[in-house]
């Protein structure tokens, strides 16, 4: 097992040095995607005016698409900016935190409504094979 350095006693110089390298990453995979984004929001707005429902559908999911992204931008700054100070550590897990809990909250929407999707398929296709029957 590494030793800690003596003046981190949270994480060794190793483990800094591989987050400020995923902070790299992280920047530009949010960057990438915050210009996906855009593309997104352009065609939400179109879809806005065409089919609201859907178009509001898709803001809502635009939205937290474009939130996590600017969260997981301020966990690269973060993890770049990572030196001994604690500050910057808990500036990092706090993004951390929030960037992995809005992605459960959507994950778990996204579930409720599959079943909700599969259960009333299942309904309507019971209704129609008792029809034929």
């Amino acid at each position: 097992m590494e030793t800690l350095d003596q003046t981190n006693t949270l994480f060794s110089q190793k483990s800094i040095d591989s987050m400020k390298t995923a902070g790299t990453w992280m920047k530009f995979i949010s960057i990438l995607f915050l210009i996906f984004s855009l593309f997104m929001l352009w065609n939400t707005f179109r879809t806005l005016f065409l089919i609201p429902i859907a178009g509001f559908i898709s803001l809502a999911v635009t939205g937290v698409f474009i939130y996590t992204n600017i969260q997981l931008l301020g966990m690269g700054i973060s993890v770049n900016n990572m030196d001994v100070n604690s500050k910057s550590i808990d500036s990092f897990f706090a993004k951390c935190k929030n960037y992995f809990m809005t992605w459960g909250i959507v994950l778990i929407i996204y579930l409720v409504l599959l079943i909700i999707a599969f259960l009333t398929g299942l309904s309507d296709t019971a209704f129609i094979l008792k029809q034929f029957m």
